[in-house]
């Protein structure tokens, strides 16, 4: 993902939004590139935290658009149910 893209998708967020890296296991190298946003909940302890979660190729299947294309914002409720996507 390209920084204008990030920089786009952030900015429909508020500043005290709580970020996330979804873990990663990257068998070629020790970086991957940030694929997907996903505006989620976090549980924590009987609390439902909203946040937004950066998963890479490695962290997690991806959802796909129906091109074929990663959906790189991805919305969804408290129960990990997809509300939108976008390209």
């Amino acid at each position: 993902m390209k920084v204008s893209r990030l920089k786009e998708i952030l900015s429909n967020f508020d500043d005290d939004k709580e970020i996330f890296i979804r873990n990663s296991f990257n068998i070629c190298g020790n970086i991957s590139e940030l694929s997907q946003v996903e505006q989620t909940f976090y549980g924590f302890f009987g609390d439902s935290i909203p946040c937004l979660i950066f998963n890479t190729e490695n962290s997690k299947k991806l959802e796909l658009n129906s091109n074929d294309d990663i959906i790189d914002l991805l919305q969804t409720d408290s129960h990990g149910i997809k509300i939108s996507g976008s390209k």
